[in-house]
């Protein structure tokens, strides 16, 4: 199917659940380039790690790391500065996403932030981010 659409798009994204399951080496297949998704959690770094390997084992060229639910003014666990996770990952930092009350909102409601708080600071940061997007 990614092969009919890239037809018509740039840029096809899967979206793939977190970790690894089974949909991982199939969605790697139609992949060029992968963002990992991870949050300032120690857990949350490993399963990142592995799926890392695993795309790469499955041949994706490229990889991205983007820190979700990411608060400046947390106290920090060592490594989980988003510099530190893109360097202990091995991955370049496409940006971080703002722990936002205004995404979970959308969330909730099932309306994308950038589509009800587009001014909102998680909406602006998925948009400098994916200008950042090779």
């Amino acid at each position: 199917m990614c092969g009919v659409l890239a037809d018509d798009y740039d840029l096809i994204l899967l979206d793939c659940p977190p970790g690894i399951e089974p949909v991982l080496p199939q969605a790697a297949l139609a992949a060029g380039q992968a963002v990992i998704i991870v949050t300032p959690e120690p857990v949350s770094l490993r399963d990142a790690d592995r799926v890392a390997a695993e795309l790469v084992s499955a041949g994706v060229a490229e990889l991205y790391l983007v820190v979700n639910r990411f608060r400046s003014d947390s106290p920090k666990l060592p490594g989980t500065k988003a510099q530190e996770m893109s360097e202990s990952l091995g991955l370049p930092l496409l940006g971080t996403i703002p722990e936002d009350s205004a995404a979970s909102a959308a969330t909730l409601c099932g309306v994308p932030v950038f589509i009800g708080r587009p001014d909102s600071p998680s909406a602006v940061a998925y948009a400098v981010i994916a200008r950042r997007i090779p």
